[in-house]
């Protein structure tokens, strides 16, 4: 699609979706509330609509969250195609609890190609944590410069898992110092287990504009938890940014599009400048 003002920002792909409440978009009032209040348009795919049948360069964010299905290959590929032509892939993270194990490699296998993946090692927080539930919603502070946390002090993610990554992927939030992988589920952290800068936020940005972000926890903007810390103002910061970013990158296309545009019709222009010339110099001799 040529013209990005006609463009759907966000992409809520719910072919999936088989929970009625974590994880699935359609009931997360306050998120969506949030979206409509800063501007942001957004759309859910139809539920019998696979990705690889929707048209994906009418918007400028996809959203995959907590699915409980597989993708096929054929929306594999129509998800790498959409990331590769500039898009921008939220992976807004996966239950700790409850996602089967061939859903969970489904999900790595498509994440593989951007060197990120979501693991079952829950982090647990004894120090800075939310609640009652012995540090297994940790606050998190430790955030990259230059990302979405302006104005934001700390985030509160509920049984968020350690993502694995590898370069060019980078962590944009990690727990602090007092962080550590429970392996034993204890809720002590013990001889052996890791601990410190664990990353809970990844992001990947490849070369022709397209994003990939993924989050290690499906619960930080899900209507229970959207309301802890700043977990609101962080979605507000990076659905908009997220946008005015696809919008700018669309422009600078457009514009390289129309300096080759205007660079063939010179040269045309040229080139029959010149035929002209020389024909009236044949009838001159």
């Amino acid at each position: 699609m040529a013209d990005n003002e006609e463009k759907i920002d966000v992409l809520f792909d719910v072919t999936k979706e088989m929970d009625a409440k974590y994880g699935n978009p359609t009931v997360q009032e306050r998120l969506l509330e949030s979206l409509s209040e800063a501007g942001i348009t957004y759309e859910f795919t139809p539920g019998h609509v696979t990705l690889d049948e929707m048209v994906l360069d009418e918007y400028k964010i996809l959203v995959i969250w907590d699915p409980e299905g597989t993708y096929s290959e054929a929306e594999i590929q129509a998800i790498h195609n959409f990331v590769e032509d500039g898009g921008i892939l939220l992976f807004m993270g996966t239950s700790y609890f409850d996602t089967v194990q061939i859903v969970l490699d489904n999900l790595n296998g498509i994440l593989s190609q951007y060197g990120i993946q979501v693991t079952k090692d829950r982090i647990i927080d004894t120090t800075d944590f939310f609640g009652c539930h012995c540090g297994t919603t940790p606050l998190i502070s430790n955030f990259a410069e230059g990302s979405f946390f302006y104005n934001i002090d700390e985030l509160g993610l509920r049984h968020t898992a350690m993502l694995q990554i590898s370069e060019p992927a980078y962590a944009i939030a990690m727990g602090d110092d007092d962080a550590f992988i429970d392996d034993n589920l204890n809720e002590i952290l013990d001889e052996g287990e890791i601990h410190g800068d664990l990353p809970v936020i990844a992001q990947r940005d490849l070369e022709g504009g397209g994003k990939v972000i993924v989050f290690g926890t499906e619960k930080i903007f899900e209507d229970t938890s959207i309301t802890l810390s700043d977990n609101k103002k962080f979605a507000e910061n990076m659905f908009s940014d997220l946008v005015s970013y696809a919008d700018m990158h669309s422009n600078e296309d457009s514009s390289n599009d129309n300096y080759f545009l205007f660079g063939g019709v010179a040269l045309a222009a040229l080139l029959i400048v010149a035929i002209v010339a020389m024909k009236g110099s044949k009838k001159k001799d």
